[in-house]
């Protein structure tokens, strides 16, 4: 479970807060994540049928499970 700052601190560099923000919001709109909380102390975790994936596989199954919605 994290919060969009922790996901900052992890992606330092990568993306910004703004980005971010915008990746949660789509992926929360896809079921990919779910949240618990509101405002500041709201957290994010992967759906239950991603939790068993780690890494690359985590990222190949996200995008598998996307493309097959939006095909």
């Amino acid at each position: 479970i994290l919060s969009i700052g922790d996901l900052e601190k992890a992606l330092v560099g990568s993306l910004n807060r703004n980005q971010i923000k915008y990746l949660i919001t789509k992926l929360y709109e896809d079921d990919i994540i779910h949240s618990e909380g509101v405002g500041r102390g709201t957290k994010y975790k992967i759906a239950i049928e991603f939790s068993s994936f780690k890494g690359d596989v985590l990222i190949n199954e996200v995008l598998k499970t996307l493309q097959e919605k939006y095909e």
